[in-house]
């Protein structure tokens, strides 16, 4: 059996979407596909942890990762760049609550635009 991830067949509403996500889909030619994994978008403040309830349903961990960036670029443009800011970090969990990724605010200012996206 082969396994696609969903997400590129178009639906009329959320909800369809959800639940589809939740149980897995069919592609239109029958071929099951797996559910799209849900990233949370957690930022952490010193101690503070503001936790994200809904998160985002995306392809894969550089989504997540581009995601997490993209955040945090426009968080420092609309609040600025100040001390306790630089100093947060997203925290993505997956479903399960599992850390897939950290991404501290003051590495996306040292980020260049058109550069490398990982720099490992």
């Amino acid at each position: 059996m082969t396994i696609l991830v969903c997400g590129a067949l178009p639906a009329p509403d959320k909800e369809l979407v959800r639940e589809e996500q939740a149980s897995g889909c069919v592609a239109p030619n029958g071929v099951k596909c797996a559910p799209m994994p849900r990233y949370f978008f957690n930022t952490r403040i010193g101690d503070e942890l503001i936790s994200d309830p809904d998160g985002e349903v995306l392809g894969d961990p550089d989504r997540a990762w581009e995601m997490a960036r993209a955040m945090i670029r426009e968080l420092l443009k609309t609040d600025g760049a100040d001390g306790a800011l630089l100093s947060a970090t997203i925290e993505v969990t997956d479903d399960e609550g599992e850390i897939v990724l950290e991404f501290p605010f003051a590495e996306a200012i040292l980020d260049v635009p058109g550069g490398p996206i990982t720099k490992h």
